[in-house]
């Protein structure tokens, strides 16, 4: 099973964007409950950070840099 790295509402351009981002030892599908809500007036996308539950393993390298975070 892929690792869980986005949820993202249905693509539609004329809404805004918005990103939600989950608390420390949290996950992106903390926001399952509300995305349905939010994606009827935005396309609403809620990423998974590195190293979190079902996110992209953590680079090995210390530290990890906001270069990497992005790169993901």
């Amino acid at each position: 099973t892929p690792p869980e790295t986005c949820q993202t509402s249905r693509m539609t351009e004329s809404k805004p964007d918005l990103v939600l981002l989950h608390g420390v030892t949290m996950s992106g599908s903390a926001w399952s409950d509300v995305i349905p809500l939010l994606s009827q007036a935005h396309r609403v996308h809620a990423p998974t950070a590195l190293g979190h539950r079902g996110g992209a393993p953590a680079p090995d390298r210390r530290p990890v840099t906001l270069g990497d975070m992005v790169d993901d």
